[in-house]
């Protein structure tokens, strides 16, 4: 991404807030989304894909120099059965989009990049 660390920070974090998420931010460059409820996540499991998921956790860390910053996301909580874990990965790569949809509108995003 191009820009200020501020301002990669400032987009980051305001597009996962206006997706329901939470952030705590454990230093400048390294924080924790958090969407819903672990509880209700444990106790009422996805059930066949009608049920969303309850709880969604994604760190992320963003790292670079002043020209081009990296955000890169991480799983947190891959999901415990085969159909949570197809519901986790759908909803990560979903929000893998609304970001890169986001930085690409501004003329912010380099490239996105999988591994």
């Amino acid at each position: 991404m191009k820009g200020s660390l501020d301002n990669v920070r400032d987009q980051v974090r305001e597009c996962f807030e206006q997706n329901g998420f939470k952030i705590t931010w454990q230093n400048d460059l390294k924080a924790r989304a958090q969407k819903g409820s672990e509880f209700m996540n444990q106790t009422f499991p996805r059930l066949f894909g009608k049920v969303k998921g309850w709880y969604y956790l994604v760190d992320f860390e963003i790292s670079g120099s002043a020209d081009s910053w990296n955000v890169r996301l991480i799983k947190a909580d891959p999901g415990h059965t085969w159909m949570d874990k197809k519901e986790v990965n759908r909803d990560f790569e979903r929000l893998v989009r609304i970001l890169a949809n986001k930085f690409g509108s501004q003329g912010l995003l380099i490239e996105v990049t999988k591994s």
